[in-house]
């Protein structure tokens, strides 16, 4: 179902890279990138754009730059907009506030740790469901 996607985990635990990305592994994705923090993720978006993300799942609380700094970071790149990449947030914080800064800044879905791999499935649905199906 997502053989033609590919995904970039950002995230700075690699326990939970680890698990994300066996789990979009598991969902057959054509290709799963990691990223230990923001800064790993900017760069994903300076190579080809053939090479891009079609989803980013990104965590929230990261230093230095924070995962919703990321995804402002993603909204003021033009390429990125244009190419309209989906975020889901995968966090373990579902305070008000960040959810509500989460979606002012236009993310796809937020996902609570620990994830289970069927809620990971429909988010990922959702995400990309107006590029696939």
């Amino acid at each position: 179902m997502f053989k033609r996607f590919r995904a970039l985990v950002v995230d700075d635990d690699g326990t939970t890279r680890l698990m994300l990305r066996t789990m979009l592994e598991a969902l057959e994705f054509q290709a799963v990138d990691t990223a230990a923090g923001a800064e790993g993720a900017k760069l994903a978006f300076q190579t080809s754009p053939d090479l891009w993300p079609d989803v980013v799942l990104c965590d929230v609380n990261m230093k230095p730059t924070s995962g919703l700094e990321l995804v402002a970071w993603m909204k003021a790149q033009p390429k990125i907009v244009h190419r309209n990449v989906p975020v889901v947030m995968v966090t373990a914080h579902s305070d008000a506030p960040i959810v509500r800064r989460a979606m002012e800044l236009g993310v796809s879905g937020y996902l609570i740790k620990p994830v289970q791999p069927m809620a990971l499935r429909v988010r990922m649905e959702k995400a990309l469901l107006p590029r696939a199906f």
